[in-house]
């Protein structure tokens, strides 16, 4: 699964913007070949403008816990958003993606 639809942020705000479902969540993203870090993803509903949606906030963690980076769609445009997904997914060779809801790396040590 790419990078992005594992980020799901489109889809939980699309949803939000038509159906008034407001997702909350977080789950964890791992990939093919990338053992040293993993993605943390947290969903939350929101109100932006008076409109209803939902803020994504997306941590590149160290197999240790250490916050690495940070991006948050409320510091976005939508637009510019997607662009910083697609650089971190770039940074660090994020291909070939699985969702978890629990952190299976830390379940594993």
């Amino acid at each position: 699964m790419l990078f992005f639809k594992a980020v799901g942020h489109s889809e939980a705000k699309r949803e939000a913007r038509e159906y008034g479902i407001l997702a909350s969540g977080m789950k964890y993203i791992t990939a093919k070949d990338m053992d040293d870090v993993i993605i943390r993803v947290v969903t939350t509903p929101d109100v932006i403008d008076g409109k209803n949606t939902v803020t994504t906030t997306v941590t590149v963690l160290s197999n240790e816990e250490k916050v690495i980076k940070e991006i948050s769609s409320k510091d976005y445009e939508s637009k510019a958003f997607n662009e910083a997904l697609f650089e971190l997914s770039t940074e660090y060779g994020l291909r070939d993606c699985q969702t978890h809801r629990k952190n299976i790396r830390k379940n594993a040590l």
